[in-house]
């Protein structure tokens, strides 16, 4: 069948495909941002040749591909220390941070770079051993591409440069695998960590010190970014940190203690 080539689906398709995915498969995607959703929704449509406007060829797709199309409607960070003013505050804020046995989650990770980035800091600054590391995605083919250290090549040349200006030396090296075009994260630098497939809200058994979900609100309406800020809340401890984007939703619960860090305030 001809394939539509538009650039949105219609908002009766989205609320179709979004009822369908909550129904069938306990899949909640209504707090994505309305024109964001619609827009990813018909791009990875068309390039699996399926028509945006047959609920039939929609259905088929999302029973078969639900992995595949919850991966690319999320958004990724796919550079190495990306935004380093942002890491250079993060380094002297854990570095002045005593506690051992920090529980840190990674909120619904959509590729590596950020996760890796966070290893690296912690091996640079020797706290590797201070803390656990737990990780949500939505999808299970996002989990197996952050464990096979995978990283976007494009964007990812600049790690050397980036990793220079944070930790003022060029020894990025050790935590790569350089072949030809090709840079993956080492495994041996993923060790101990816990993937969970996860989505948005987020409930867990367990509460966390720091809590990292940049760049997620962004993508949201407004009721949404509320419950996200309220899900990041009961996740984290009295006094937790929750490390954001730089225009993200926060609410006044959490105080400003740095560039994109916030601390919960306690009950």
């Amino acid at each position: 069948m001809e394939v539509t080539n538009l650039c949105f689906i219609s908002k009766d398709v989205s609320l179709f495909i979004k009822n369908y995915l909550l129904k069938q498969q306990q899949v909640n995607l209504l707090f994505f941002e309305e024109i964001v959703f619609r827009k990813r929704v018909a791009k990875i449509l068309a390039n699996n040749n399926v028509c945006i406007d047959n609920e039939e060829e929609i259905i088929y797709f999302l029973n078969n591909n639900l992995n595949k199309f919850l991966h690319y409607i999320f958004p990724e960070i796919n550079e190495i220390l990306r935004n380093e003013f942002f890491w250079n505050n993060l380094k002297t804020f854990l570095i002045k941070i005593k506690q051992i046995n920090n529980q840190v989650l990674f909120y619904n990770l959509t590729s590596g770079e950020e996760l890796y980035s966070f290893c690296i800091m912690l091996h640079e600054l020797q706290l590797n051993k201070n803390y656990n590391i737990t990780v949500t995605c939505p999808s299970e083919i996002t989990i197996e591409k952050i464990k096979q250290g995978i990283i976007i090549t494009t964007a990812g040349r600049n790690y050397l440069l980036s990793f220079k200006n944070v930790f003022n030396y060029n020894s990025a090296e050790k935590y790569f695998d350089v072949k030809g075009k090709n840079i993956n994260f080492k495994f041996e630098f993923l060790k101990n960590i816990t993937f969970i497939k996860c989505n948005i809200p987020c409930n867990l058994n367990k509460s966390f010190d720091i809590v990292f979900a940049r760049n997620k609100s962004m993508y949201f309406n407004k009721q949404s970014k509320q419950i996200l800020n309220n899900n990041i809340q009961n996740l984290l401890n009295n006094n937790g940190i929750y490390i954001n984007g730089s225009k993200e939703f926060v609410d006044n619960t959490f105080n400003k203690v740095g560039y994109c860090i916030y601390k919960k305030n306690e009950k």
